[in-house]
Parts: structure tokens; C-alpha cells; sequence
């Protein structure tokens, strides 16, 4: 009788787990689509409070990673942001939402080919991610590459008409090009 209990147990348990990762995968996944300066307190706290829900069945997810990533960002401390994404990418290579805050936080550190690099790689793994192509300008126009800038903003353009950034990089890009 008592394996059963705990069997019953475990299963609860599982379920319990599941429907909060899912809970959570649906917020990284709308964060994950919006700049990162832009992300809110309470949106990290109510995801790190639910990933704390988590650590009580002894996980640490890519997931955890990627908010302390966003949380070190948005204090200025962006080698612990490197590393927290670093960490979450270690777990989950193919995360292009993690490539793309790597990336921002690359540029951070004035390490400009790495940023590029790790942008390249979230397009390369999501190449409709509109956010990644107009970082990817913003870091290039930043650099003075402004023919790739104006390809990378161009391309931000084509998946999102309505990008507001892009259109004004675009044209800060454009009027140093005269």
C-alpha cells in the first residue's frame, strides 16, 4: 500500500511541476519578444517566485537562468548577466531568446564581435526573430557598419512593419549615409 501512496505521490507531484513550467514557459516566451530594458520588475519577480515553486522538486531550469540574466541586466551588473546566460545556454543551446540577451549584454561589456556573434547565432536559430535583427542594427550602426545596419533594420522592418525602433534607427542610419 505504501508504494502505491508514493507512486500516487510522485505522479502528483510531476503534474504539479509540469503546469508550473508551462505557466512559466508562456511568460519567458512573451519576454523573450520584448527588449529587454522594457521587461518589468513584477514580471521578473512573479516568474523568479514561480521558479522558486520549482526548486522545491530540486531543479534548477534554463528558464531560472535566463531571469537572473534579465535581473542582472536591469541592475548594471553584466558579467553576473553574462553568466546567468551563459548558464541558461549551457542548459539549452537552442534558446534564441538567451542568444539575444547574450548578445545585448556583450555589447554591454564593449565586447562588439562577441554581441554579434551571439545575435547571429538567435537569428540563426529563429530567423523571424524581428527583436534579434533590430538589435543586431542598433549594435552594427553603433559600430559604424551602417550598410549592414540598414540590412539587419531592413529585415526587422519586413517581419514587423510597426517597429518603431527600426524605423528610427533606420533613418539615424540613413542621414549619416546622407
Amino acid at each position: 500500500m505504501e508504494r502505491k501512496d508514493a507512486e500516487k505521490s510522485l505522479r502528483e507531484i510531476q503534474q504539479i511541476r509540469k503546469k508550473a513550467e508551462q505557466e512559466i514557459n508562456e511568460h519567458i516566451k512573451k519576454i523573450k519578444e520584448t527588449p529587454i530594458e522594457n521587461v518589468s520588475k513584477e514580471e521578473i519577480r512573479y516568474i523568479k517566485d514561480k521558479l522558486k515553486d520549482l526548486e522545491i522538486f530540486g531543479k534548477q531550469s534554463p528558464s531560472e537562468f535566463f531571469v537572473q540574466g534579465i535581473y542582472f541586466y536591469k541592475k548594471g551588473d553584466y558579467k553576473s548577466s553574462l553568466k546567468a546566460f551563459d548558464k541558461a545556454l549551457e542548459l539549452k543551446p537552442e534558446d534564441e531568446g538567451a542568444w539575444n540577451n547574450k548578445g545585448l549584454v556583450l555589447d554591454k561589456l564593449k565586447k562588439y564581435e562577441e554581441a554579434i556573434q551571439a545575435l547571429d547565432k538567435a537569428i540563426e536559430l529563429k530567423p523571424d526573430y524581428e527583436l534579434a535583427w533590430t538589435n543586431k542594427g542598433v549594435l552594427l550602426e553603433k559600430l559604424n557598419r551602417d550598410e549592414e545596419a540598414l540590412k539587419a533594420f531592413d529585415k526587422a522592418l519586413e517581419l514587423k512593419p510597426d517597429n518603431t525602433i527600426a524605423w528610427n534607427n533606420k533613418g539615424i542610419t540613413l542621414e549619416k549615409l546622407n
